[in-house]
Formats: C-alpha cells, sequence, structure tokens
C-alpha cells in the first residue's frame, strides 16, 4: 500500500509493508522478500 500524507510542512509517502530490523541494519519493501527475510533470520 502507498499513502500519501503531510507531515510538518511537507508531504511523505508511507509505503507498506515496510521491514526495518536495526540489529542487521537491514530495510525492505517488498512482501516477499520479508517473508522470506524473517523465515531465515527469526523463525525458530
Amino acid at each position: 500500500m502507498i499513502e500519501l500524507y503531510h507531515s510538518e510542512g511537507a508531504f511523505c509517502v508511507k509505503v507498506l509493508p515496510f521491514l526495518s530490523d536495526p540489529e542487521r541494519s537491514v530495510k525492505m519493501y517488498e512482501s516477499d522478500d520479508i517473508i522470506e527475510y524473517v523465515k531465515e533470520h527469526y523463525a525458530k
């Protein structure tokens, strides 16, 4: 989903889904990539 919104005097774009993993410095947008990443790094 892409959403346009106004924040603090500027227009911003929010793209969902979005994954941010600060432990590994990883950011990604694509659902299939997110699913594979979570399976690889966090599934038990």
